[in-house]
């Protein structure tokens, strides 16, 4: 999270079925090319792995 890139989390809802979480970052800078101490993000996915 740090370092601004993507995030990918998998959580298991329960014995059988497993969820994804994908967020997307959108930069880690601000417009005058300062490193942001907390980067943006842009959107996040929930999905299935059957899904990908």
């Amino acid at each position: 999270m740090r370092t601004g890139t993507r995030l990918l989390s998998s959580y298991r809802i329960n014995a059988t079925s497993t969820v994804w979480i994908i967020t997307e970052a959108v930069s880690n800078w601000d417009d005058q090319g300062n490193a942001l101490i907390v980067p943006k993000r842009l959107a996040s996915t929930i999905l299935l792995p059957s899904e990908y």
